[in-house]
């Protein structure tokens, strides 16, 4: 890989987006769109979990948290070139603009006339949902971050032309 290439490929990692625009893009981009439906599942499941057997002082901020890193991991998915700050961004704000339409009530009759909406916009506002909102949208930030470098590494060209060289023996 030629320097401008190279310095491209890093530029774009540095921003957020897993390669500069080409041929490998769009594999990147499914690559990461595979961990981000591992992550959601995983997110979910442990989010459901908290609520169900965590104590309440804890699994309530605990649940946020992850209802935030589930945003971002949906808005990820959808958009899986634009910076990951973007995504954790948008996913702060729609948890914010979500614990606001709280405070018209709405949200609570819908889930009084359906129990499984309560889990997509809650029921009653809290001025503290809004900090873990911010948390699970960095945590969602860093974790994606962490292992998109980690798949970068293990597909980067440097690993792929150690891989494809043959091996010799020694004395051989």
């Amino acid at each position: 890989m030629d320097r401008a290439a190279d310095s491209a490929v890093d530029g774009a990692l540095e921003s957020g987006v897993d390669e500069a625009p080409g041929p490998g893009a769009a594999r990147s981009a499914g690559k990461r769109r595979a961990a981000l439906v591992a992550a959601g599942a995983a997110t979910i499941v442990l989010g459901l979990s908290v609520r169900a057997l965590g104590e309440p002082a804890w699994a309530g901020p605990a649940g946020d948290a992850l209802y935030a890193v589930m945003v971002y991991v949906a808005i990820a998915f959808l958009l899986p070139r634009k910076p990951r700050p973007l995504a954790a961004l948008a996913a702060l704000a729609a948890c914010t603009a979500i614990e606001l339409f709280q405070l018209t009530g709405i949200p609570a009759a819908l889930a009084s006339a359906w129990t499984p909406i309560r889990l997509v916009f809650g029921t009653t506002f809290g001025l503290f949902d809004l900090a873990a909102y911010a948390a699970g949208a960095a945590a969602g930030l860093a974790a994606d971050a962490v292992i998109s470098a980690a798949a970068g590494k293990a597909h980067s060209p440097a690993a792929q032309s150690r891989r494809a060289r043959p091996r010799t023996g020694r004395g051989a």
